[in-house]
């Protein structure tokens, strides 16, 4: 019998603090996040070529076929400028 009102008084405690707060006016609708998309990427200024063609491909200045070869392009520029270099193969010791 203890162990059920028990249960019932965490139940009626857990539905309080999850319904509070929505009640009081603080819950997920009191602030709205502010909004992803073209206006908000204007007011970024880009720190990188990826940042930039993010912008343009948010404010629908290049399409995705552009967005993807002109990332593709900056991959290959990457990659010429600064090849990965493999460690060499060390053999094993013979015993």
């Amino acid at each position: 019998m203890l162990v059920l009102v028990l249960v019932a008084a965490v139940a009626v405690v857990l539905i309080v603090v999850i319904v509070w707060p929505a009640v009081r006016g603080h819950g997920d609708d009191a602030a709205p996040t502010p909004a992803i998309g073209p206006e908000s990427a204007a007011e970024h200024i880009p720190e990188s070529l990826e940042g930039a063609l993010v912008g343009q491909l948010l404010r629908c200045e290049i399409s995705r076929a552009q967005f993807r070869a002109e990332m593709a392009r900056a991959a290959q520029r990457d990659a010429d400028r600064h090849p990965l270099v493999m460690p060499p193969d060390i053999a094993p010791p013979e015993a």
